[in-house]
């Protein structure tokens, strides 16, 4: 026999399966099939997925994995009030600076850009942190993983920077 048939054959049979298919006698329908001296591997069970069981009890599992439970759901709704409240309440101060000329000051300009920094994190921050809180899988490509924490921690220490200048402004 040659040395990489062999080597085949014991990795084959020292290997574990990622499912059990025998049937109720007890015969492996995982085997070797001698056709001509050729050895092939067959699978006659056609397995689709990594439990071997029927597509549709497959489908459930994920499903049950993915969707939200009751207390993801309770953090749906709170993140989404304050997804609301917020943009609500920063377009207000950035409508209320830029139609009221009287309060165009110094200090008002740093309000106003906290605002937009506030709003950046609601629009860029708030939905992938949700997302990923609730479904604990990162749907949003390699790009945006490494681009999120960055702009994650831009926009905080952009908010904490803002308020320590408008703290020594108004001193």
């Amino acid at each position: 026999m040659n040395l990489a048939v062999m080597i085949i054959i014991w990795l084959v049979s020292v290997t574990p399966r990622l499912c059990d298919a025998l049937d109720e006698d007890g015969i492996d329908y995982y085997s070797f099939a001698d056709n001509d001296g050729n050895f092939e591997y067959t699978n006659v069970t056609n397995c689709t997925n990594d439990y071997c069981i029927p597509d549709e009890d497959y489908i459930e599992l994920m499903v049950q994995h993915i969707f939200p439970k009751f207390t993801d759901w309770v953090l749906i709704a709170m993140h989404s009030v304050v997804f609301i409240i917020g943009l609500i309440g920063n377009a207000l101060v950035c409508m209320a600076v830029y139609r009221n000329h009287s309060m165009r000051t110094v200090t008002n300009y740093f309000i106003v850009n906290l605002a937009v920094a506030d709003l950046l994190v609601l629009l860029i921050c708030l939905p992938p942190s949700v997302l990923w809180d609730v479904t604990e899988t990162w749907f949003l490509g390699l790009k945006l993983c490494k681009a999120v924490p960055y702009l994650q921690t831009f926009e905080e220490d952009d908010k904490r920077l803002l308020q320590t200048t408008c703290g020594m402004e108004t001193s």
